[in-house]
């Protein structure tokens, strides 16, 4: 079952009844060219594809009609995750995480995300839940610069598109910028 609930949508996922239609939308138009596109080069990384979704964001809604301001709508966020295991019990991510978003909006034609990368101790690799304050856990919003790791500006960590060729084009980059600075650092043992 990939309908989860209400609010949550594990992808791929073939439309239901009653499906706001801003998932397939997501799935189509981001986690899908993503998980495709990252799925071969991060595999051969030792990245394996953990996880696609579309949620809705709860604590977000948009008021589709301001004057009568009656008519309050989802905005959605949608994920990627792959993991590669360093150590039994440490994990290194790659987050592709899709800002809020919702088909009913103006500009719904530009899609903003953004790549975390992460690392983390496991109490348990079979729950996969995080020793809390582990000295070599990381976390950063990866800049969209090619070669900077970390944002100098937290607008250096928002990627656009608003084709799919240009989320390709986007993906190269972010390939090459990954092997070059981001699985470095998140690969140094010397910083376990």
């Amino acid at each position: 079952m990939t309908r989860i609930n209400d609010y949550l949508w594990h992808l791929p996922h073939d439309p239901e009844p009653g499906d706001p239609p801003d998932v397939a939308l997501l799935q189509a138009a981001f986690n899908q060219p993503v998980a495709d596109a990252l799925a071969g080069p991060l595999g051969e990384l030792g990245y394996q594809l953990k996880s696609s979704d579309v949620m809705v964001a709860l604590d977000s809604q948009v008021d589709v009609d301001p004057e009568a301001g009656t008519e309050l709508k989802n905005t959605y966020l949608a994920n990627v995750r792959f993991i590669k295991y360093l150590l039994p019990d440490v994990i290194a991510r790659v987050h592709v995480e899709h800002l809020e978003w919702a088909d009913v909006v103006a500009g719904s034609d530009q899609h903003r995300y953004a790549v975390a990368l992460d690392r983390f101790k496991l109490r348990d690799p079979v729950s996969q839940i995080p020793v809390p304050a582990w000295s070599g856990r990381l976390h950063t919003r990866l800049s969209h610069v090619p070669g900077q790791l970390m944002p100098r500006h937290p607008n250096e960590a928002v990627r656009a598109y608003a084709t799919p060729a240009e989320l390709a084009e986007q993906l190269v980059a972010f390939l090459a910028q990954f092997a070059q600075v981001g699985q470095p650092w998140l690969e140094n043992p010397d910083t376990f």
